[in-house]
């Protein structure tokens, strides 16, 4: 095979961090098992060994392929390692962050005997804590900013899949701290900053729509409406009354004629400022939708904290807060930093592409040097797409990910 010093290399590197693409079918997996039991060849004892997939379906079809395979080697290292495999951490991201919390829970700042939900259960419980409350509050009081995204034509009181249960939904699995949401300041300057430059713009209009010399031109039109639209501006425009003024503006691409223009220049010119104009608005209406729904989050944070404290007050764990939990824990314990190390001596890392920012800190997390990381902090630079990181010291740890191509590489960070 072409590839075959890549592949090689990927099962017999174990002294520096490498990343392995390659597309679907290529045979990743043979290759994490074969680099697993090549390991356990050297000495490595089974349960010092963790392999993080993507589903539990692919754990424990991991676990097998490693048993089989084992069981084809008629070695002491292999006869060990069958006897501790078991016990070897085969596992999801959510499962090994559960492990982890349960190991140390007052590292985590947990009960020792803390209960996890599982993605179902979850489901469940938030289901029940959303509805209650937000029936209570839309009973209480109804915020400004609904009435606005309804002005915007945002159905929030409608189905739960795009109304504000879906909202809640979203905001309960992100993995951000709800008290660092905030509208800003910068998005308030945006809206001042775009509305003078529309008013610059539309007084430059002007001044250049008395070029035209045939009043029935369908640009001169267009320019004499927006001109009116300007002059209609009102105080707000995070109103109805201001979101009703930016949506009543229509720009259309009229090319006007040249023989209805003094010039061809000045025709230029008021073409360009209407498409300008009409992308300032654009930009205005983005930003307050922005204002709005950064609005509708802040009012809904407190409700998504209360649930997550609801939980933990209970004893119970929320399935997406078992990640959370785990990378505060690691950021801040050296303790727990130091057990993960000392427990697992190599990480490898199924369908690295279908992880999230978060599981990734959590990987790079563990397997930093802890005095190096104290220093100089972790800097990922990780996208999907390129499965990329910097200041990342050398490391047991391999990732595999599917690439655009289907060609298999092996590169080290």
């Amino acid at each position: 095979m072409s590839d075959q010093r890549a592949r090689d290399e990927a099962v017999s590197n174990f002294s520096q961090t490498i990343l392995v693409e390659a597309g679907a079918g290529t045979g990743k997996t043979t290759l994490l098992v074969n680099r697993i039991c090549a390991l356990i060849e050297t000495g490595v004892e089974a349960v010092k060994i963790a392999a993080v997939t993507f589903t539990v379906k692919a754990a424990g079809e991991l676990k097998e392929r490693l048993r089989k395979k084992l069981k084809q080697t008629d070695s002491p290292n292999a006869k060990r390692a069958l006897q501790q495999l078991d016990r070897m951490t085969v596992n999801t991201i959510h499962g090994l962050a559960a492990e982890l919390l349960r190991t140390l829970p007052v590292e985590a700042h947990l009960p020792p005997e803390f209960i996890a939900l599982d993605d179902l259960q979850q489901t469940a419980a938030v289901t029940e804590f959303r509805t209650n409350w937000l029936l209570r509050a839309l009973d209480n009081d109804v915020p400004k900013s609904l009435e606005l995204a309804d002005a915007l034509g945002l159905d929030l009181l409608g189905s739960e899949k795009k109304g504000l249960a879906k909202l809640f939904d979203v905001l309960n699995r992100s993995m951000v701290n709800l008290n660092d949401v905030t509208a800003g300041e910068a998005a308030s300057e945006d809206v001042d900053r775009l509305l003078a430059d529309i008013r610059q713009k539309v007084t430059l209009l002007a001044q250049l729509a008395t070029g035209c010399i045939d009043f029935s031109d369908i640009l001169y039109g267009l320019t004499k409406s927006i001109i009116s639209w300007n002059g209609l501006e009102p105080k707000s425009v995070i109103t109805r009354e201001g979101i009703a003024w930016l949506q009543s503006v229509r720009i259309k691409k009229d090319k006007g004629n040249k023989k209805n223009w003094a010039s061809a220049e000045i025709l230029d010119q008021v073409r360009a400022l209407c498409s300008d104009i009409a992308f300032s608005v654009d930009c205005l209406k983005q930003i307050v939708t922005s204002i709005v729904c950064n609005d509708i989050v802040n009012w809904l944070s407190p409700a998504v904290t209360d649930f997550r404290k609801h939980l933990r007050d209970s004893g119970t764990i929320g399935f997406d807060d078992l990640l959370i939990l785990c990378r505060d824990m690691l950021q801040e314990s050296m303790v727990a930093r130091d057990y993960f190390k000392s427990r697992y001596g190599y990480v490898h890392i199924d369908e690295f592409q279908d992880t999230d920012p978060i599981q990734v800190e959590i990987l790079f997390i563990s397997v930093k040097r802890a005095r190096h990381m104290q220093a100089n902090g972790m800097k990922s630079n990780w996208s999907p797409a390129s499965c990329s990181w910097s200041a990342i010291p050398n490391s047991p740890f391999i990732a595999f990910a599917e690439p655009m191509s289907a060609s298999t590489s092996a590169s080290h960070a």
